[in-house]
């Protein structure tokens, strides 16, 4: 049996920590121990809570543990084994959080500097939806070039004339990112408007031409 000799409800806070809230089975529940566990009640319960319920839950649970004793379960073997084993991990992560979280934690100047010294990964990097015709040689390319001005279908004439590895797709190498592009490209694909043609490129690899359907960027 337990007796509530103080409503939590009511409690003013100039009362001392040692006043009695509810005694059973010969224990005692103090407002400073209550007080202590209403702080670790999360404040998005609180306003669902009234602090007769949790007292209530209190004492249950203190009589409940009461009950395991005087059955003997304090001293069961394998309830002792699983005692041992929480307090194992107990200790091993007030090891993690005190030797190795300590450990890692930066100051705002070290935050500031890291950003200085790693800007280019913070910002936002510009991308172009590219299409490549890439042909031999410079003749016919330059062939090429007048076909598509004169209204060719820039995807039917990659499929055919080509010599990319993105023929097949109509010369859609994809989204690019500033930056991973060949320089010799990357110059004049990122000045080009929408679906304007580039000049004849010639790079190792043969003479390209180039155009954008998409500019957007990406952020790393």
């Amino acid at each position: 049996t337990s007796t509530t000799e103080t409503n939590p409800e009511d409690i003013e806070t100039v009362l001392p920590p040692e006043t009695i809230l509810a005694s059973f089975e010969g224990q005692t529940i103090t407002l400073g121990e209550f007080n202590q566990l209403w702080e670790e009640v999360p404040e998005e319960y609180k306003l669902q809570l009234d602090k007769n319920m949790i007292l209530d839950q209190v004492i249950s649970e203190k009589l409940l543990i009461q009950e395991a004793k005087n059955m003997g379960l304090g001293e069961d073997k394998d309830v002792l084994e699983q005692i041992k084993k929480m307090t194992e991990q107990i200790l091993v992560q007030a090891l993690i959080e005190r030797e190795i979280l300590n450990k890692l934690k930066v100051n705002d100047e070290e935050v500031l500097e890291y950003y200085e010294q790693n800007k280019d990964s913070f910002t936002e990097k510009e991308q172009v939806h590219l299409y490549n015709i890439l042909l031999e040689t410079e003749e016919e390319a330059q062939d090429i070039l007048e076909q598509l001005k004169a209204g060719g279908d820039f995807s039917e004439i990659a499929k055919e004339k080509s010599t990319g590895p993105s023929a097949a797709q109509g010369g859609d190498l994809g989204y690019l990112t500033k930056g991973t592009i060949i320089p010799e490209i990357e110059e004049v694909v990122f000045a080009l408007e929408l679906e304007e043609l580039s000049e004849v490129i010639k790079t190792d690899f043969g003479f390209h031409i180039l155009k954008i359907t998409e500019k957007k960027t990406r952020n790393r």
